[in-house]
């Protein structure tokens, strides 16, 4: 791991605007990197800065950078764009509470999360894992009061991680 004052002769960032630069001239297999120039690029769904040979996620980096300590776990980004690393938009999460905090998957019939569809009711249920286990919210007729159940669970499940 990379200790605090290395990072910060390194690299500076901007709190505002989420990113990164470098402070120092650098050579890389892309060829050779200016004092100035943003730094990493995309790995997967996030942002990635090499340092030394190492890859750091940039939204743990800047936590490290603002907070001067690694986290506990796991970074959530606020308004779930893992691209957008302002730290106002950062917070230290658990797995579950990282977990929480996403949007319905990009294969849910409804596209609501925590809605599905039954073809035994011929209706929408709502339910919503409460951190131990699933708890059935109702079925509904239409499917913005299945998701109107699942927003007011997910106040009082999740909290500030509740995310519809």
């Amino acid at each position: 791991m990379i200790e605090h004052s290395d990072l910060l002769e390194l690299l500076s960032y901007d709190p505002e605007t989420g990113d990164f630069r470098w402070k120092v001239r650098k050579n890389s297999y892309a060829g050779k990197i200016d004092v100035g120039s943003i730094a990493g690029g995309h790995t997967a769904e996030s942002w990635g800065i090499r340092i030394n040979g190492k890859m750091y996620l940039a939204h743990r980096l800047a936590w490290f950078y603002m907070t001067k300590s690694w986290p506990k776990e796991e970074i959530d980004h606020i308004n779930r764009n893992r691209l957008d690393n302002r730290f106002c938009n950062l917070r230290e999460a658990n797995s579950q509470e990282n977990k929480r905090n996403k949007s319905a998957y990009k294969n849910s019939k409804s596209g609501v999360k925590g809605v599905s569809w039954s073809n035994a009711a011929n209706k929408w249920v709502a339910r919503i894992h409460t951190g131990i286990k699933y708890k059935h919210l109702g079925v509904f007729s239409e499917i913005s009061e299945a998701k109107a159940a699942y927003d007011l669970a997910a106040k009082k499940y999740h909290g500030e991680f509740a995310c519809s």
